[in-house]
């Protein structure tokens, strides 16, 4: 899997070359998936992060959605540490 990880930070930053928002928003969305699946929490939160923020200054429904993965992901950790 550390090459998705890899093959979508390319993608990143080629849709940053492109200034194609909506995409590179879509990719770091996709990168928060992959490292959450690797286990890497943190580094699954910041890229969710800025996938929720340039989906939200664009106004794109998707934003919703990956809040919903931040949420579900502070949820986790709030239950990991009460245990």
């Amino acid at each position: 899997m550390p090459e998705a990880a890899s093959y979508t930070e390319q993608q990143i930053a080629f849709e940053v070359e492109l200034g194609n928002h909506h995409s590179e928003a879509a990719a770091y969305d996709l990168l928060g998936d992959i490292r959450h699946a690797q286990g890497l929490r943190e580094e699954a939160i910041v890229a969710w992060t800025t996938s929720f923020q340039i989906f939200q200054q664009s106004n794109r429904t998707e934003a919703r959605e990956v809040q919903e993965k931040l949420d579900n992901s502070a949820a986790g950790s709030a239950h990991g540490r009460s245990e």
